[in-house]
């Protein structure tokens, strides 16, 4: 669960763990960099890149999408409020959960400084979209009419991300009945609203990267 930075330095006498978490898959799916260098000067990379951000976890996003040239989509389009806004750009830690969404998988590092942050506990399909739908509505990056949204709260006009914690104890895989998967499983969703805070690993850009790191280590 996401509550603020996780770059933190290890406590002392724990090693630190030398590859990051998701970095084995990117590397499946990424051949090239293999070639590059190894998994740990990968993981060494990518802590180069958003150096302020507060949160260095790897996230996920699949899509039928390329996003070269449609950009980012929401996970779920449920509301209209998120399907007819540009800049609003889904990700989830929960990779297997994601599947659903798409045949196209992106991982992606995040630059986030200061986020607005909430829980659920998953037992609604709601709790995912909600907090996203909500807080759009009082960042200000939503500004059609609506009764029934938040008014524009522009103490929050600076805040660059939603963080939606969910714990995923009200999750069905298969109900005893209806044999129907119930509720979210859980995981972090993570909404941003800027392209430039988003960094797609196994891109040309990401690869270049990951060259020069390694070249300038020799």
């Amino acid at each position: 669960m996401l509550e603020g930075p996780t770059n933190k330095k290890p406590e002392q006498g724990k090693e630190k763990q030398p590859i990051k978490e998701g970095v084995d898959f990117v590397f499946e799916q990424n051949s090239e960099l293999a070639s590059i260098g190894s998994k740990k000067e990968y993981s060494e990379y990518l802590e180069s890149i958003f150096t302020e951000t507060e949160i260095k976890d790897i996230f996920w996003h699949y899509s039928n999408a390329e996003f070269k040239e449609d950009g980012f989509k929401p996970i779920k389009p449920n509301f209209e409020t998120l399907n007819s806004i540009p800049g609003i750009y889904n990700f989830s830690n929960n990779r297997d959960f994601l599947s659903r969404y798409g045949d196209k998988i992106y991982s992606v590092i995040l630059n986030i400084k200061d986020p607005i942050i909430e829980s659920s506990t998953g037992e609604y399909v709601d709790d995912m979209d909600g907090p996203i739908s909500r807080n759009i509505f009082r960042i200000g990056k939503n500004i059609e009419s609506n009764l029934f949204a938040p008014q524009k709260d522009d103490g929050l006009k600076e805040k660059d991300a939603v963080i939606n914690n969910i714990s995923g104890e009200g999750y069905i895989k298969e109900h005893p009945v209806s044999k129907k998967e119930m509720g979210i499983p859980k995981q972090d969703i993570v909404t941003v609203f800027n392209p430039s805070q988003i960094h797609i690993l196994g891109s040309k850009k990401d690869i270049d990267g990951f060259k020069n790191f390694v070249e300038s280590k020799k």
